[in-house]
């Protein structure tokens, strides 16, 4: 008798399990644009190639469809669950978007620059349970004739039964801000090279770019934030056992 309920439950949380799980496709593209202004500064031909690789729910609810789209190529895309519309989006308004940001390059010669700027955005899986599903996006920009290209990272961390991107607040008390600063501080100690000022930590806060894991809740900070750019992304995890008492309810029961 005791098999058979044992058994019995074992096969319920296997089928809720199931249910819950989202399978993911791989979707790639590439996008290859000729500019003449560019190409007459440069004195040879110049061109943006927009490229793109992403996870992407092969089902699933629209909102978590629209979360990652929007959480891969920004708010771009819009409100939209459609994958094909809104790399179409992205990649037709890029270039007169940014078209004011753009450097100088009246100075730089064939002979010492690349004529070819590139945008990539990437999106992947990290890990995903019956509650939870955590994404990481990135997106690297290069402008012909930098000295290097500029890339940043997010997370989508994605509450099932609510259909739901987590922000900080929904898991650390706000009023508990300093003692949780005070914990990334003591673990910011443990990558203190990667630092601008390996001596000194005063200066770092939490970061509302974040990812939960079974180590607890990992911190990201973009290059230059608070290390060189050599650093590349800073990642700072604090376990549950130093969040006590600044965890909602909510990351009480997520965060491990």
């Amino acid at each position: 008798m005791k098999k058979s309920v044992i058994a019995s439950a074992l096969m319920l949380i296997i089928s809720t399990q199931l249910i819950n799980a989202v399978t993911f496709e791989k979707i790639s593209g590439k996008r290859t644009f000729y500019m003449p202004n560019l190409s007459t500064i440069m004195e040879e031909k110049a061109y943006e190639v927009h490229s793109f690789e992403f996870d992407f729910p092969f089902d699933g609810s629209n909102a978590l469809k629209k979360h990652i789209l929007l959480e891969v190529f920004g708010n771009k895309v819009g409100n939209t669950s459609s994958v094909n519309y809104a790399t179409d989006k992205f990649l037709n308004t890029f270039l007169d978007e940014e078209s004011n940001d753009r450097p100088q390059l009246i100075s730089y010669t064939p002979e010492d620059s690349w004529a070819i700027q590139q945008v990539n955005a990437e999106g992947k899986l990290i890990s995903q349970n019956s509650n939870l599903i955590v994404y990481e996006a990135q997106s690297y920009i290069y402008f012909a004739g930098a000295a290097h290209g500029m890339y940043s990272v997010s997370y989508l961390n994605y509450y099932i039964p609510s259909n739901k991107a987590l922000k900080d607040t929904d898991l650390l008390l706000k009023s508990k801000k300093s003692l949780i600063d005070k914990a990334v501080r003591r673990n910011a100690r443990k990558i203190a090279d990667a630092l601008y000022n390996p001596n000194d930590f005063s200066g770092i806060e939490y970061s509302e770019t974040f990812y939960i894991s079974n180590k607890g809740i990992t911190f990201v900070y973009q290059p230059y934030e608070i290390g060189p750019y050599s650093s590349g992304t800073i990642e700072i995890t604090v376990p549950k056992s130093q969040l006590i008492g600044c965890l909602t309810t909510l990351g009480n029961k997520l965060i491990k």
